[in-house]
């Protein structure tokens, strides 16, 4: 992996982002979350652009954990390190 994701803190509901990028041509740049495989098409709130995981409106319940990009090309696939998802409070500024 050429751009590993790291670990992150988000804020509920503030759309964040976590980067990969795999080495030479990627076929295929997949995500998971604590193992389990993100099925972009079926949830709103997830997509990919340039390899990046964009998450809208990310919720602390749902999307806390351990997320991994998954690289294939037809060399084979590479599975990224674990970059751990946590969520901060907001600050409140007067």
């Amino acid at each position: 992996m050429h751009h590993v994701p790291e670990s992150a803190r988000f804020t509920n509901g503030i759309t964040g982002d976590v980067a990969c990028a795999g080495p030479g041509t990627i076929k295929l740049l997949a995500w998971k979350l604590n193992g389990t495989s993100i099925d972009i098409g079926m949830d709103y709130r997830y997509s990919v652009v340039e390899g990046n995981l964009l998450i809208n409106n990310p919720n602390k319940t749902q999307d806390t954990g351990t997320y991994q990009c998954v690289a294939t090309n037809p060399f084979g696939t590479i599975v990224s390190r674990e970059a751990r998802l946590q969520f901060a409070c907001p600050v409140d500024r007067e």
